[in-house]
């Protein structure tokens, strides 16, 4: 009996223990992320936590530059545990198609007193299922670029590419096609943007290529 409550004693003790170092420096302790490519427009975050005291939710951001993020989603938390419980999210946004391939993301804890505790980075190369019926020989360049930039590809292709640059909000800031039917070099005018990171999409039907630039 004395054995017993002891061990009850020990054990809330513990649990006080914990809960106050945790108050004192982090209302959660993350355990393990992944992400997971469910189809060409599909991605499912997995992640864990090993303690909680008080959090609410979860707010999932995601990036195509590893600075600038984006809240995409909420999941609910279950407040306080001491035990690991997992998480996990679907990505369905339609537009994940007018994405670069290298998409990061990063769960943030909030608690009622809009405290916020980020997890790290985990990033995922988003792949196209579909192979594309071009090769680049060699990528875009110069890079960074200032009234133009080239690219060259490795052998003629007999009907246009669209060819769309976009901002990091995923705005198309200009757009034409390239005919590369007698010349597989090709050489496009950007007098018209601003300085800045842009994602240059190519595509021809269902495949779609992207690469990131850089306008000085």
């Amino acid at each position: 009996m004395k054995k017993a409550l002891f061990k009850i004693v020990l054990v809330a003790s513990l649990f006080m223990f914990h809960a106050l170092a945790m108050a004192q420096s982090s209302f959660i302790k993350w355990g393990s992320m992944d992400i997971q490519q469910q189809n060409d427009i599909t991605l499912k975050l997995n992640w864990s936590s090993f303690a909680e005291i008080g959090t609410s939710c979860f707010r999932i951001e995601r990036s195509i530059d590893k600075l600038n993020y984006t809240k995409i989603g909420t999941v609910n938390s279950i407040k306080n545990s001491l035990y690991q419980t997992n998480y996990a999210y679907i990505d369905l946004d339609s537009n994940l198609l007018n994405l670069p391939t290298l998409i990061y993301y990063r769960i943030t804890a909030l608690n009622p007193d809009s405290q916020t505790v980020s997890s790290l980075v985990q990033s995922i190369e988003h792949i196209q299922k579909m192979d594309l019926p071009w090769k680049i020989e060699a990528p875009l360049y110069p890079n960074p670029f200032n009234n133009f930039f080239r690219i060259k590809f490795a052998a003629t292709f007999p009907y246009p590419i669209k060819l769309s640059i976009l901002n990091l909000l995923g705005v198309v800031e200009q757009e034409e096609h390239l005919d590369i039917s007698q010349n597989p070099l090709v050489e496009v005018n950007t007098l018209n943007l601003k300085s800045g990171i842009y994602v240059i999409r190519l595509q021809f039907n269902k495949a779609v290529q992207y690469i990131r630039a850089i306008r000085q």
